[in-house]
């Protein structure tokens, strides 16, 4: 089955998500529109607060990596569904938390897509297991 535009931009996302890792200097800015906005759970401490290409991309560029040892990132996607303007990605994240505990959740993530760019991501995971294992990021949130 042929890939929609949607799918080849979270794609693409994704694929300059992991070159990230080697090089700090990727753009992930040039992902998301003018008035991108990610979404956390409520429970989350970031929760309505990452709006914008800027913010979005500093989750990947420096709280992402104040969570979790970034070389023990693995990620084992289940399933990926996409129509014209939406994907639907679900996966297991396995990684060291930055406090040497292990981490294993499920995430379900959501993307909307318009005019080429990713325009709003709906993120859901389990937060209670996360602030069980660093309860630092509820805490300094």
């Amino acid at each position: 089955m042929a890939q929609s535009a949607a799918q080849a931009v979270v794609q693409a996302f994704y694929a300059a998500l992991a070159q990230k890792q080697t090089d700090p200097d990727v753009d992930l800015t040039a992902f998301f529109s003018a008035d991108a906005r990610w979404c956390l759970p409520r429970t989350s401490p970031l929760h309505n607060k990452l709006q914008g290409p800027e913010a979005i991309a500093g989750l990947f560029s420096g709280a992402v990596d104040s969570y979790y040892r970034p070389e023990s990132m693995r990620y084992d996607y289940h399933a990926q569904l996409a129509d014209d303007t939406h994907v639907m990605m679900q996966f297991t994240l396995s990684a060291t938390t930055a406090n040497g505990k292990d981490y294993e959740n499920d995430y379900c993530l959501l993307y909307r897509v318009e005019d080429g760019l990713i325009a709003e991501v709906k993120e859901f995971f389990d937060t209670a297991l996360l602030f069980d294992l660093m309860p630092e990021v509820r805490e300094n949130a």
